[in-house]
C-alpha cells in the first residue's frame, strides 16, 4: 500500500500509460497476506515495476464522473476473474452501445489495466473473507479465467454449481451439507 503522486489523472490512466513504466511513490507499506499477524513495514521512498502489479485499488476520491473531462456514459455488467491468488467480481463498464464479446474481455488487445468497480476482493490464503472496493484496476494480462456473473435461478441450483459449492466448502474447512438419505451424525 502506498501513495503517488499522478496530478489530475486517474490511476487507471496513469497506469494504463505505455510511457510508465516504474511508479514512484512517496512511501509504501508492505507486508505478508500468508501472515497477517505480522507488522507491516514501511518504505520511503519506494518504487515499483508496473509489469509486476496484479491489481491496484485507488484510494482517493474523485469529483463525479459526469463532470471529469472526457467524461463517457456507460453501462455496467457484472464480472469475476481470477488473478494470481485473487478473485476479484465487480461491475465492468462497457460504452453505451457496445456489445459485450468474453474473448475481449481481458484478452490481448484491452488495456493493460481494466477497471472494476463496486468490486469485491478475495484471496487464497484467506478465502472466507473477502474486501471491498470501489474501484480495483486488474492486470488483463494476468487473467487466468473471467466472466459474466449469472445468479442461479429458481431454487434450485445448477448441479456443477452445487459440487463446486460442496468442495469449497470442504477446501475452507467447512463440512458440505449431507446428502438425501445420509444419516450422518451432528
Amino acid at each position: 500500500m502506498g501513495t503517488v503522486e499522478i496530478g489530475r489523472r486517474r490511476l487507471s490512466d496513469y497506469l494504463n500509460d505505455a510511457g510508465v513504466d516504474q511508479v514512484m511513490l512517496e512511501e509504501a507499506w508492505i507486508g505478508d497476506l500468508m501472515q497477517p499477524e505480522a507488522h507491516p513495514g514501511r518504505l520511503a521512498p519506494a518504487n515499483f515495476r508496473k509489469q509486476d502489479v496484479i491489481l491496484a485499488a485507488a484510494l482517493d476520491r474523485l469529483e463525479p464522473a459526469a463532470m471529469r473531462s472526457g467524461f463517457v456514459r456507460t453501462t455496467t455488467l457484472q464480472v469475476g476473474a481470477s488473478a494470481g491468488p485473487y478473485y476479484i467480481t465487480g461491475d465492468l463498464h462497457l460504452a453505451a452501445g457496445t456489445r459485450f464479446e468474453i474473448r475481449r474481455l481481458f484478452a490481448a488487445g484491452s488495456r493493460t489495466f481494466v477497471p472494476i468497480t463496486n468490486a469485491r476482493l478475495t484471496h487464497l490464503a484467506s478465502p472466507t473473507t473477502d474486501a471491498p472496493h470501489p474501484v480495483l484496476l486488474v492486470r488483463a494480462d494476468l487473467v487466468e479465467f473471467s466472466g459474466l456473473i449469472v445468479e442461479p435461478t429458481g431454487s434450485s441450483m445448477p448441479v456443477l454449481g452445487a459440487m463446486l459449492a460442496d468442495r469449497l466448502r470442504v477446501l475452507t474447512g467447512g463440512k458440505p451439507p449431507p446428502t438425501p438419505g445420509s444419516s450422518r451424525a451432528l
